[in-house]
């Protein structure tokens, strides 16, 4: 099974009881109950999530996407603004997503800006039908993508017009929330720590402390 049909599958389980702030994954509007809760933005096509480079805490930080290690820059609310659009705060900086750049053009990058409430800024979320989402910008009308259907780390976030691929769609599943052995699963991107060798000593040999 792909990682794309893990994530698809992962949407529906969720949203059987709880897909953006337990509305049912047929909603075309996320609800009210979303405030609160904190969500991994995955990309569809590459499995990796939305992530701010470094950690930074600093206006400007470039978003791209990353494995999902669980940490909070990793991590973003979905808070309501006028005329059914959304916030999208990073955890870390409570900065929001932002177009930058030229706000309005073909491939304009993502990065964190304190909010202002710019248009570059606002989101609309529109269920795709199948649990996942399309983010469109509400400044330029255009859609939060992975450039170029990246699947690498560090892929370039930006914004396009529509084009129907998987990698212009998200999953927005609470932080609790994965499938064992995705790329969103924190457990299966954990070091390996080996367990140290015998030592030995003069009264003989002697494991070392499990």
């Amino acid at each position: 099974m792909t990682n794309q049909d893990k994530l698809r599958l992962m949407a529906l389980a969720v949203g059987a009881g709880l897909t953006l702030a337990g509305m049912p994954a047929c909603a075309q509007d996320p609800a009210s109950e979303a405030q609160g809760v904190t969500y991994q933005l995955i990309n569809v096509n590459s499995g990796k999530v939305a992530d701010v480079a470094g950690s930074s805490v600093t206006a400007g930080a470039q978003v791209f996407q990353y494995t999902y290690h669980g940490t909070k820059n990793q991590q973003w609310k979905v808070l309501p603004v006028d005329g059914g659009y959304w916030e999208i705060a990073n955890v870390n900086s409570a900065q929001a997503l932002t177009v930058v750049d030229t706000p309005t053009a073909n491939g304009a990058k993502c990065a964190q800006e304190p909010y202002t409430a710019l248009p570059s800024q606002q989101w609309a979320l529109q269920n795709v039908g199948d649990g996942t989402f399309w983010i469109i910008n509400r400044g330029s009308g255009q859609y939060l993508e992975v450039a170029g259907s990246a699947t690498a780390e560090a892929g370039t976030i930006d914004q396009w017009p529509r084009s129907g691929y998987p990698n212009q769609q998200w999953s927005m599943m609470p932080v609790d929330v994965v499938i064992a052995g995705t790329q969103a699963d924190p457990a299966a991107h954990a070091p390996v720590h080996p367990k140290p060798k015998a030592k030995k000593t003069k009264r003989g040999t002697h494991s070392a402390p499990a």
